[in-house]
């Protein structure tokens, strides 16, 4: 598939995707169990989703491709987030208060990155590992809490917009496109996060876009392992054997950048309300500068 086809084909899914989550958004503001899941797994998730299009590693060493995969959603917060602490100084609303608190989920796979990139290579059941992590924590954040309720209005909404997201992946997935694919992805999530932001308030957003960093890399890990873990099937029960042993992946010094961006992430966001204006919008810029530098660096990394 050719530029001018993918792009005639992943504009219009973008465009009914963000036109859905602001439908999703506008139904479950109430203040409930459905509205939280909003916030912390649909939002986050249609957020990441497109950009697994990206990834087209198959073993071996880790590509660009996949890499920009796992590094979208660090990518999007650390720009996001700081101009919504700092909108939410400009307006004098939403603001992120001293007493509120980040999930723990979110440093802890930061830190899973990094163990990651430190290892340089591993065998790929342990992305899978990785990947399993990742979704309790996720799962933990989702049980009910003490007098929510199951249920609430905009299932369809959600089920639609992850549909969306899906079919902007599985066109990706069949694009010889980078960078094009990269910007369109960027700029949904961007909307799609500006309509959050408009409809549930900057602290929700915040909230989303924290997730959508904690849970972008764990899906793409959980993808690669997924294709590690079909080759060892194919390997274990078919006819010829390919390989002895476990396969591996290396080239994971490159999670170096989505770690330390979700950890950056993760300390601006804390300690916010506990600096003066100066120190924390000096703190917020250079962490959007930082994350724009990055943007650029990886899309001409992908190429045309």
């Amino acid at each position: 598939m050719n530029l001018l086809q993918m792009l005639a084909l992943e504009i219009p899914l973008a465009i009914a995707l963000v036109a859905v989550c602001d439908r999703l958004v506008r139904v479950r503001r109430e203040a409930a169990r459905a509205a939280r899941l909003v916030t912390v797994l649909w939002i986050p998730i249609v957020v990441v989703l497109p950009a697994l299009g990206l990834s087209a590693a198959r073993g071996g060493d880790l590509s660009m491709g996949s890499f920009a995969a796992i590094s979208v959603g660090p990518l999007i917060a650390a720009i996001a987030a700081p101009l919504l602490i700092v909108g939410g100084r400009w307006w004098k609303i939403d603001q992120w208060h001293a007493d509120d608190r980040i999930p723990l989920a979110w440093p802890a796979v930061g830190v899973l990155l990094l163990c990651l990139a430190v290892a340089g290579r591993v065998p790929e059941f342990i992305m899978i590992v990785t990947f399993a992590v990742g979704a309790v924590l996720l799962w933990m954040e989702t049980l009910p809490r003490a007098g929510e309720s199951h249920g609430g209005e905009g299932s369809g909404w959600a089920i639609l917009a992850v549909l969306l997201a899906g079919g902007m992946a599985a066109v990706g997935a069949q694009s010889t496109a980078g960078w094009p694919l990269m910007l369109v992805v960027l700029g949904t999530a961007g909307l799609i996060v500006w309509r959050t932001s408009l409809h549930l308030g900057r602290r929700r957003a915040i909230v989303s876009t924290g997730w959508a960093a904690m849970l972008g890399p764990v899906i793409a890990i959980g993808l690669l392992g997924q294709q590690g873990l079909q080759a060892t099937l194919l390997n274990t029960f078919g006819t010829d054997i390919s390989f002895v042993g476990y396969r591996t992946v290396g080239g994971l010094e490159m999670l170096l950048l989505p770690g330390v961006l979700l950890l950056f992430v993760c300390g601006l966001i804390a300690g916010w309300a506990r600096w003066s204006d100066l120190r924390g919008r000096l703190a917020a810029m250079l962490m959007v500068g930082l994350g724009v530098f990055s943007i650029a660096v990886m899309m001409s990394g992908l190429g045309p």
